[in-house]
């Protein structure tokens, strides 16, 4: 196997969709008469160009009719003037192509192909590739990342180092992720500039994880109705270090969301939920937030029968309750019936229950839903919640007596000296 030489780099200023692969010299290697055989082994020796800065690991496009139209270096010989990668290219004369420089868009109907990854390498080629924008990317449509249910899995990142934008212009998902595709997004916005109806998540699909990435802009008029959407097979979203911003209490938007029965689990860990009907909603999945601001919705959680950790995190703004269990009665015998762990939490402003548990019973059976609320790991820090737990579930509790943050409508979640002086005296820190 052979491992790419870097990033596959874009910028849509300085960059090329016809003469650039991404990943190779600096100043790209172009031509536009190759020849391949369907094999492994391209033909530049038509266009008389030195392949000597070209290496080994660095990455070819061949813009072919049909199929794969990357592939990963795995020879070079100068002499002959071929260039032999680990896949095949379709039969063809006359083919551009190129090694190196800096593509330029996402929108490309090439780079869709890269991103695609039932057509662009198999497991015999490279197992990882990540996808580096310097510049904004604008898509018409939806990016495909990946067939559903696919023999090869490669692990694929988009990157950016300046947090750079992928836009959708209209109304539909940014990237769409196969079912048991790995794919990772670290250190980019998530943006629409349409301004019509709004009813699709920024990213939806399968295995996706997310860090130091913006997911619409705070107050932004044109966020998308859902940030994250897991509804596949075997799907998960994790979020570290993100900012997810939605559209408001009015819509039915969701900060994540899980909607298929057998996807995993729905995590954040130091993350910002804001302006959304629902932070997080599961149809069946695990919920875990960590060290994380959900402010401005409705409710925060809305779980139902599996695990939900909620661990030194802020419930600020809610107008109806903080957490809510959408349970069927039947479920309480499940053995697949979730336990719920509350630890060190703050709740501000919650105008229903802290802890709503659903099940149309009575008050015992609230209880025994709610039973693995340990007191020990249960202890809330609360202001201007009237309403704690439906039930007889226990709760140990510390009332403030004002709001402890210093500005929290404009998103200062510092803790002051007034009604955060408890938390102080306790050494509260958000996150350990």
């Amino acid at each position: 196997m052979t491992t790419i030489n870097s990033t596959i780099k874009f910028n849509a200023t300085t960059g090329s969709d016809t003469q650039a692969s991404g990943c190779g010299p600096v100043t790209a290697v172009y031509g536009s008469s190759a020849e391949t055989d369907g094999t492994g082994t391209v033909d530049v020796s038509m266009d008389g160009v030195s392949l000597s800065s070209i290496s080994v690991g660095d990455l070819l496009f061949c813009d072919v009719s049909s199929g794969r139209k990357f592939a990963v270096i795995t020879n070079v010989d100068t002499i002959n003037e071929t260039i032999t990668c680990g896949d095949s290219f379709a039969t063809e004369s006359g083919v551009s192509w190129a090694v190196g420089g800096k593509r330029a868009t996402f929108e490309n109907a090439a780079s869709r192909n890269l991103f695609n990854e039932s057509s662009y390498v198999t497991a015999t080629d490279v197992t990882f590739l990540v996808a580096e924008t310097e510049t904004d990317q604008t898509v018409s449509s939806t990016l495909s990342r990946g067939a559903s249910g696919i023999a090869n899995k490669t692990n694929f990142v988009f990157l950016s180092q300046n947090k750079s934008a992928l836009i959708s212009d209209g109304n539909f998902p940014t990237i769409t992720v196969g079912q048991q595709i790995n794919t990772s997004f670290v250190g980019l916005k998530f943006l629409c500039t349409f301004s019509g109806t709004r009813n699709q998540p920024a990213v939806q699909g399968g295995r996706m994880t997310f860090y130091d990435c913006d997911i619409g802009e705070d107050g932004g008029s044109n966020n998308f109705l859902e940030g994250v959407k897991s509804n596949t097979y075997g799907g998960f979203a994790t979020l570290v270090r993100c900012n997810v911003y939605g559209t408001g209490l009015s819509g039915n938007g969701h900060g994540l969301r899980s909607t298929y029965y057998a996807s995993g689990n729905i995590s954040i860990e130091d993350c910002v939920v804001k302006d959304f009907y629902y932070g997080v909603r599961v149809t069946e999945t695990n919920i875990y937030v960590r060290s994380s601001i959900l402010t401005n919705m409705h409710s925060a959680i809305y779980g139902r029968r599996r695990q939900v950790v909620v661990s030194r995190s802020i419930l600020n703004e809610m107008q109806g309750d903080a957490i809510y269990f959408d349970n069927v009665s039947n479920y309480l015998t499940d053995e697949n019936f979730g336990s719920r762990f509350f630890h060190y939490n703050i709740a501000v402003n919650v105008a229903g229950y802290i802890i709503k548990n659903d099940v149309h019973a009575t008050h015992e059976v609230h209880a025994t839903a709610l039973g693995s609320l340990e007191s020990s790991k249960a202890k809330w820090f609360t202001f201007n919640c009237p309403n704690k737990v439906q039930g007889n579930a226990p709760m140990l509790e510390v009332e403030m007596t004002a709001n402890p943050f210093v500005d929290s409508a404009n998103g200062d979640f510092n803790i002051n000296a007034t009604g955060g002086a408890v938390l102080r005296s306790t050494n509260y820190t958000l996150g350990e």
